[in-house]
């Protein structure tokens, strides 16, 4: 009986775990969609308030930095297309996600092109999920 209640408990736990990944499977997309777009609104819903990013250059952005560049163009994100990635759930309310992602980018008037890993973590609050750290790596 005991191993019984055991196996139906992992099971149960591996079934949220799943239903957490896909969660953020689409949450990654709509992310993906509005950087496309420059949907300063969705952005807002996908970023915690509290959100630290690490760039390439080390430095690190926040939420409103990121919504600014979006609103004004100084950012414009051309293309961005997946060719993997790795969803791993460490909670019942976090999860990281790593992408790989080919970009076309155009920053402060200058296109940038090239394949890129993005690390994110992402915070389940109140019913809502956030991204609330990240980082991006270039792929040699």
């Amino acid at each position: 009986m005991r191993d019984t209640q055991l196996s139906q408990n992992l099971s149960s736990t591996l079934g949220l775990m799943k239903m957490k990944g896909q969660i953020i499977a689409q949450h990654e997309e709509r992310l993906r969609q509005a950087q496309l777009k420059s949907d300063v609104a969705a952005l807002s819903e996908l970023i915690a308030d509290e959100i630290q990013f690490v760039f390439l250059d080390g430095s690190v952005t926040t939420k409103e930095m990121d919504l600014e560049a979006h609103r004004t163009g100084n950012i414009r994100v051309q293309s961005i297309d997946f060719s993997e990635g790795d969803i791993r759930c460490l909670s019942d309310s976090v999860v990281t996600a790593t992408v790989k992602a080919a970009m076309v980018v155009v920053f402060q008037g200058e296109e940038v092109r090239g394949n890129y890993r993005y690390c994110r973590t992402w915070l389940e609050r109140n019913g809502r999920w956030q991204i609330v750290a990240g980082c991006v790596s270039r792929c040699l």
